[in-house]
Protein backbone atom coordinates (compact mmCIF):
# COMPACT_ATOMS: atom_id res chain seq x y z
CA UNK A 1 0.00 0.00 0.00
CA UNK A 2 2.76 2.44 0.92
CA UNK A 3 4.73 1.47 -2.17
CA UNK A 4 1.74 2.00 -4.49
CA UNK A 5 1.11 5.45 -2.99
CA UNK A 6 4.79 6.33 -3.41
CA UNK A 7 4.76 5.04 -6.99
CA UNK A 8 1.62 7.07 -7.78
CA UNK A 9 3.20 10.25 -6.37
CA UNK A 10 6.38 9.58 -8.33
CA UNK A 11 4.43 9.13 -11.57
CA UNK A 12 2.46 12.33 -10.92
CA UNK A 13 5.67 14.26 -10.30
CA UNK A 14 7.20 12.95 -13.53
CA UNK A 15 4.05 13.81 -15.48
CA UNK A 16 4.02 17.33 -14.01
CA UNK A 17 7.69 17.82 -14.96
CA UNK A 18 7.08 16.63 -18.51
CA UNK A 19 4.13 19.02 -18.88
CA UNK A 20 6.15 21.93 -17.51
CA UNK A 21 9.06 21.17 -19.83
CA UNK A 22 6.77 21.05 -22.86
CA UNK A 23 5.18 24.37 -21.90
CA UNK A 24 8.61 25.98 -21.46
CA UNK A 25 9.61 24.90 -24.97
CA UNK A 26 6.74 26.77 -26.52
CA UNK A 27 7.53 30.04 -28.20
CA UNK A 28 7.52 33.31 -26.41
CA UNK A 29 4.22 34.79 -27.66
CA UNK A 30 6.03 38.02 -28.57
CA UNK A 31 8.22 36.24 -31.14
CA UNK A 32 5.35 34.19 -32.53
CA UNK A 33 3.18 37.28 -32.91
CA UNK A 34 5.92 39.34 -34.54
CA UNK A 35 6.84 36.50 -36.91
CA UNK A 36 3.18 35.87 -37.81
CA UNK A 37 2.55 39.56 -38.50
CA UNK A 38 5.62 39.71 -40.73
CA UNK A 39 4.59 36.48 -42.47
CA UNK A 40 1.20 37.92 -43.40
CA UNK A 41 2.76 41.20 -44.49
CA UNK A 42 5.70 39.85 -46.48
CA UNK A 43 4.80 36.41 -47.77
CA UNK A 44 1.64 37.23 -49.69
CA UNK A 45 2.73 34.86 -52.45
CA UNK A 46 2.32 31.81 -50.18
CA UNK A 47 -0.99 29.98 -50.14
CA UNK A 48 -3.02 29.53 -46.96
CA UNK A 49 -1.70 26.03 -46.24
CA UNK A 50 1.92 27.17 -46.35
CA UNK A 51 1.25 30.29 -44.28
CA UNK A 52 -0.60 28.20 -41.71
CA UNK A 53 2.25 25.68 -41.53
CA UNK A 54 4.78 28.45 -40.95
CA UNK A 55 2.56 30.12 -38.36
CA UNK A 56 2.30 26.80 -36.51
CA UNK A 57 6.09 26.46 -36.68
CA UNK A 58 6.48 29.91 -35.11
CA UNK A 59 4.09 28.99 -32.29
CA UNK A 60 5.98 25.79 -31.52
CA UNK A 61 9.59 26.85 -32.06
CA UNK A 62 10.89 30.10 -30.61
CA UNK A 63 14.15 29.71 -32.53
CA UNK A 64 12.34 29.51 -35.86
CA UNK A 65 10.19 32.54 -35.03
CA UNK A 66 13.16 34.66 -33.97
CA UNK A 67 15.30 33.62 -36.98
CA UNK A 68 12.48 34.48 -39.38
CA UNK A 69 12.04 37.92 -37.79
CA UNK A 70 15.72 38.84 -38.11
CA UNK A 71 16.21 37.66 -41.70
CA UNK A 72 16.29 40.99 -43.52
CA UNK A 73 17.77 39.77 -46.80
CA UNK A 74 14.81 38.76 -48.97
CA UNK A 75 16.66 36.00 -50.85
CA UNK A 76 17.92 34.44 -47.64
CA UNK A 77 14.46 34.72 -46.04
CA UNK A 78 12.80 33.07 -49.04
CA UNK A 79 15.42 30.32 -49.04
CA UNK A 80 14.81 29.75 -45.32
CA UNK A 81 11.05 29.53 -45.98
CA UNK A 82 11.55 27.08 -48.87
CA UNK A 83 13.76 24.84 -46.74
CA UNK A 84 11.34 24.82 -43.81
CA UNK A 85 8.35 24.11 -46.03
CA UNK A 86 10.28 21.30 -47.71
CA UNK A 87 11.17 19.89 -44.26
CA UNK A 88 7.46 20.00 -43.40
CA UNK A 89 6.66 17.89 -46.46
CA UNK A 90 5.38 20.46 -48.93
CA UNK A 91 6.27 19.20 -52.40
CA UNK A 92 8.07 21.21 -55.03
CA UNK A 93 9.28 24.03 -52.80
CA UNK A 94 12.44 24.45 -54.87
CA UNK A 95 10.28 25.36 -57.88
CA UNK A 96 8.23 28.05 -56.15
CA UNK A 97 8.47 31.48 -57.70
CA UNK A 98 8.48 34.28 -55.19
CA UNK A 99 7.51 37.84 -55.92
CA UNK A 100 9.53 40.75 -54.65
CA UNK A 101 8.20 42.29 -51.48
CA UNK A 102 9.00 45.41 -49.55
CA UNK A 103 9.94 43.50 -46.39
Amino acid sequence: MVFSRFFEQLMNTIADNISTTQLNRRTNPKYALEATERLHECETDLDDARQTALRDLFELDEGAASVYVVLTDEGLRKSWIRQNLKDMGFPGESRLVYFETSC
